[in-house]
């Protein structure tokens, strides 16, 4: 594959940092009132890099402790554990390094880039979020600064990208590209190449043909056995080794092997490997996938912070700004005139989780179109292109009313939203529908859905489908179907209030579909 281009970037790289831990810190965010070291208050003259200067990045050793200012001045919190084991270096975090003086280095919390693939994903929990924290110089990992060729046991070799954690143990480096801890001898790693500090040094364009290695399969290089697409715990929107930007392990060039076996070069964002695979181990490259914590953090929720947004501590110090459009989670206790909020920095919060307090202006706090009523959605403005009725069949037995509404909530999240529609209200005459849009100048549309549902008693089976269509009412013809998709929903049997949820969700997707195609006809 042709998409992966090596490029040589010029950069001052941090001293290796020492082995010393910070200080232990508390388990959720409170104020700093001990220091682990003598502040550098060097670092808040330290100028930042040049615009044009490429990004360096850093990762930051599980467990330590971030600050949102040099102490004594700020809070602290404590980077969450994994579900991994917690001391090992492929736990580590990534962060943006925006200076560094003395013993303390300042730094931006990161977002997946696919543009330029890193060996280590960023937090999934700072998902959506550029923030400035403070860390101790001693709590960086160290890693490789550059591209080294390593040669391995057996005849095998692999080329090392920037930005993989290392660990010294003796005469030997650990090496953890991807799935895989690799022994080598300490020459083996050139001094110039190991620091805390690294550029990503992969760029890639990945064509429609791309083929990748699909797992659990295993790369035989040189003696040795490899990991190359191992996934760590996904389901808990944790990193996923090797995955940040690169998303797969993919293969640059194949030959026929031996016994059913292919020569390979596969490329990940930590590693080049060149070995061998069994045949059945290629498969075709899978579509990006959305950031499943940012949706995760997203769910239903009434106010959201907008892209972009500048964010500030409670004491009214710059934090940083949001990176995309994020859902605020504590939405029943915010103030509206000054809003602040506690973001959960474990991925499944609890009451005992960290979080951090961050504050943002009124004027960038967004409400859901879904808490709106059917009056407010119903009326035209300027922009208004369009008009939707909603023709629901209920072939459940949930009441109607609650059908209903879960419908219209769908409708108003999902369609309200594109900015350019009403929602006719309930119950009001089609004829009377009909006559507005036309006096407003509206296009009019009717989405026609239709829910059946059997619930399963406790260990047994709930399954639900939705049948929606659009229809282009005043169209050319008449009753033009644009759109018909069926969603269909299968689970374990749940409590009344999972059972509601899920039935949100298949309602949310059908209208997703359903805005996606009112979309395509403007």
């Amino acid at each position: 594959m042709t998409g992966w281009i090596a490029t040589a970037l010029s950069l001052s790289w941090l001293a290796l940092a020492g082995t010393g831990r910070a200080a232990e810190g508390e388990a959720s965010a409170e104020a700093a009132g001990t220091k682990p070291g003598a502040p550098a208050a060097a670092i808040l003259h330290a100028p930042p890099p040049p615009a044009d200067e490429p990004a360096r990045f850093v990762l930051v050793r599980p467990g330590a402790v971030l600050h949102t200012a040099l102490p004594p001045a700020g809070h602290r919190v404590r980077l969450p554990a994994l579900v991994i084991e917690s001391d090992s270096p492929q736990a580590a975090a990534r962060f943006r390094l925006v200076r560094a003086a003395g013993d303390w280095v300042e730094l931006e919390t990161a977002t997946l880039d696919p543009e330029k693939p890193h060996c280590h994903a960023p937090p999934a929990s700072f998902a959506g979020l550029a923030l400035r924290l403070f860390a101790s110089a001693a709590d960086l990992q160290p890693v490789t600064s550059r591209q080294i060729h390593v040669t391995l046991d057996g005849g095998g070799a692999v080329e090392l990208e920037p930005g993989v954690p290392l660990s010294r143990a003796g005469d030997h480096w650990q090496v953890f590209a991807d799935a895989n801890t690799l022994t080598v001898d300490v020459p083996a790693l050139p001094a110039d190449g190991v620091g805390t500090v690294y550029a990503p040094a992969l760029a890639r364009a990945i064509p429609e043909t791309a083929r990748v290695l699909v797992p659990p399969s295993r790369l035989a290089v040189g003696g040795i056995t490899l990991t190359t697409d191992a996934r760590r715990s996904e389901t808990q929107g944790e990193w996923s080794a090797g995955r940040d930007g690169g998303l797969a392990a993919y293969v640059q060039t194949s030959a026929p092997g031996r016994e059913h076996r292919l020569s390979v070069t596969v490329q990940t964002g930590c590693a080049s490997y060149a070995g061998t695979v069994e045949a059945t181990a290629i498969g075709d490259a899978q579509a990006p996938t959305e950031n499943q914590w940012l949706l995760g953090h997203s769910g239903r929720k009434r106010f959201r912070a907008r892209a972009g947004a500048s964010l500030r501590w409670p004491d009214g110090a710059a934090a940083g700004r949001t990176s995309a459009e994020i859902a605020i989670p504590d939405d029943a206790h915010l103030d509206r005139k000054r809003p602040c909020f506690d973001w959960p920095l474990a991925t499944e919060a609890s009451a005992s989780d960290p979080t951090l307090r961050l504050c943002l202006a009124p004027a960038d706090l967004l409400e859901s179109p879904a808490f709106l009523s059917d009056q407010q959605v119903s009326v035209p403005k300027a922009q208004t292109r369009c008009q939707v009725t909603l023709a629901i069949d209920n072939q459940t037995a949930r009441p109607a009313r609650e059908v209903e509404t879960a419908v219209r909530t769908a409708a108003r999240r999902r369609l309200y939203a594109l900015g350019d529609v009403v929602i006719a209200p309930p119950g009001e005459e089609p004829a009377r529908a009909i006559a507005r849009a036309h006096k407003a100048g509206l296009a009019q549309y009717r989405v026609d859905l239709r829910l059946e549902e059997t619930v399963g008693a406790p260990g047994e089976m709930t399954q639900r489908l939705v049948a929606a269509k659009l229809i282009r009412v005043d169209g050319t013809p008449p009753g033009h179907t644009v759109k018909s998709d069926e969603s269909q929903q299968i689970q374990s049997a749940g409590d009344a209030a999972k059972e509601k949820e899920a039935l949100e969700e298949i309602l949310d997707e059908a209208m997703r579909q359903m805005a996606e195609a009112l979309r395509g006809e403007h």
